[in-house]
């Protein structure tokens, strides 16, 4: 008779609503018989006390004609009286829950858990209120810590399986969908309706490989099941969508390869996307110009969107600009002329393989393509220190568009200029100490390019910036230590200025 009891407090599971089979049901029809027929006598059974029995007897009788409030009020008396009875708590949980009162359900049958902590039927029932309030991991650990308890592979197990099953599927957790159903399925392997269920919830985590698996078994132990028109069609569509993952995978793959063999393969793009409009030497020394400057300031630039353009000409990637003067050139240039620079509207670091040579009045292919990535890199990390210092919280607080337009760059931009005396010294550097904006923005692009970007030779205008600019160069470092860290760069072997 306890067993009995039991089972029909199993019958009363909730949540998933394919968790009874058809052998289940009729174990329900059957505990239904008993109570329609015995219920002063089941009540009897589960408390001593006569009056929270009669209550009891009351309380289920008015669940089995749907009469839920009356139900729960009767209950909640039964429940003062005895307290300690695990099946008036579950009674009294079940009718809250058919009031959608989920909260107080799973309060009482959490309490008849701790009254009785060996009925699997209470397991069931909390686990798929964890499923209702879509805490699925709640409800899968409080599933496996039963099953830990309890002894795995046994047949009073068999609904805690199918539970444990139902919420990884809400988790989207195909794999462990399929290995805890097989639990379920070892204990009644051809159960049609059990089957049924690990087919539908498997598609519905997500699982192709598990559900096209569990789906060809289906198919072929229950080749009339009525359920076949409807699974052969999903097991088209989730084979597809394994054949899908499989060229994703592979596409993955070769690009990882090919990032390995290629770290700049994604940094570095092409004017129409085509590589073929410039040569195969010149992407070759522009790259290189590129790997001489450090990893981590290319991953920082690449992070934040900034790639570097490689043109025929610099005015196919820019139009725009075309017969515009670039600042500090001769009065009739225009950016026919120029090969390399930065724009901030596209952050485009842009170099063009060929020019119009302003001496020769013709097109040029031009040299040194390496000396102007580095260069433009350098304009491109003044911006992109401008924009984190307007994201972070630096000591002064200071919110400017570049670094070079920073007030520490500009007092050491200041007191070196004025030191430079010599007019010889003062022609030479004319580019950096242009008026406005210009000179400090060219010099720290330039004295970036110098630090980072390749070996300046004794004598030209790269060697005396770091001579006539210490205060400058010194601020530059200072700021790039917190970048730099560890920072090496790879490529030719370079040397700072000292």
């Amino acid at each position: 008779m306890e067993k009995m009891l039991r089972q029909f407090a199993f019958s009363q599971s909730i949540g998933n609503r394919r968790l009874l089979t058809q052998r289940d049901k009729c174990v329900v029809v059957a505990a239904a018989v008993v109570l329609l027929w015995g219920i002063e006598s089941l009540a009897c059974l589960a408390t001593a006390n006569k009056e929270a029995a009669q209550l009891l007897t009351s309380g289920s009788a008015l669940i089995h004609t749907q009469r839920w409030a009356e139900a729960v009020t009767c209950l909640q008396r039964a429940e003062s009286l005895d307290p300690s009875d695990w099946y008036i708590e579950s009674q009294l949980a079940f009718a809250l829950n058919k009031q959608e009162r989920k909260k107080e359900s799973f309060q009482h049958y959490s309490r008849a858990y701790q009254i009785d902590p060996s009925a699997p039927n209470l397991a069931v029932n909390i686990a798929s209120l964890y499923g209702d309030f879509k805490d699925y991991k709640g409800g899968i650990e409080f599933c496996r810590r039963y099953l830990q308890s309890s002894g795995a592979l046994k047949e009073e197990n068999y609904f805690v399986f199918k539970t444990l099953g139902w919420l990884y599927a809400m988790d989207k957790q195909p794999h462990l969908t399929y290995s805890t159903y097989q639990n379920a399925l070892t204990l009644h392997p051809n159960d049609e309706d059990l089957w049924a269920d690990v087919v539908t919830n498997l598609d519905y985590s997500g699982g192709a490989v598990e559900t096209v698996s569990a789906t060809k078994e289906f198919l072929k132990r229950f080749p009339r099941s009525a359920h076949c028109e409807q699974f052969a069609a999903r097991l088209k569509e989730n084979n597809y969508q394994i054949d899908r993952q499989r060229i994703q995978q592979t596409a993955a793959i070769e690009a990882t390869a090919a990032k390995k063999h290629d770290p700049l393969r994604d940094f570095v793009i092409f004017y129409n996307d085509d590589r073929t409009c410039v040569s195969e030497s010149s992407i070759a020394i522009i790259k290189q110009g590129v790997r001489t400057i450090p990893q981590l300031f290319i991953d920082r630039l690449e992070d934040a969107g900034y790639r570097v353009m490689i043109a025929p000409h610099l005015v196919d990637a820019l139009p725009e600009i075309g017969n515009d003067h670039p600042r500090g050139w001769t009065q009739l240039s225009t950016w026919h002329n120029v090969n390399g620079t930065f724009s901030s509207k596209h952050k485009w670091i842009v170099v063009g393989e060929k020019a119009v040579s302003i001496n020769a009045g013709k097109e040029i292919v031009c040299p040194k393509l390496d000396d102007t990535v580095a260069h433009e890199f350098g304009h491109a990390f003044d911006y992109f220190l401008g924009n984190s210092a307007r994201s972070t919280t630096d000591e002064d607080k200071e919110s400017y568009k570049q670094f070079s337009h920073s007030q520490k760059f500009m007092v050491a931009y200041t007191a070196d200029s004025a030191a430079i005396q010599d007019m010889v010294v003062q022609e030479k550097l004319r580019y950096f100490l242009q008026p406005g904006d210009g000179g400090k923005e060219e010099l720290f692009a330039q004295l970036f390019a110098c630090l980072y970007g390749g070996i300046p030779r004794p004598g030209s205008p790269e060697e005396l910036l770091s001579r006539y600019f210490p205060s400058v160069l010194a601020t530059m470092k200072e700021k790039m230590s917190s970048y730099r860290q560890d920072a090496t760069p790879y490529g030719r072997n370079i040397k700072e200025y000292k």
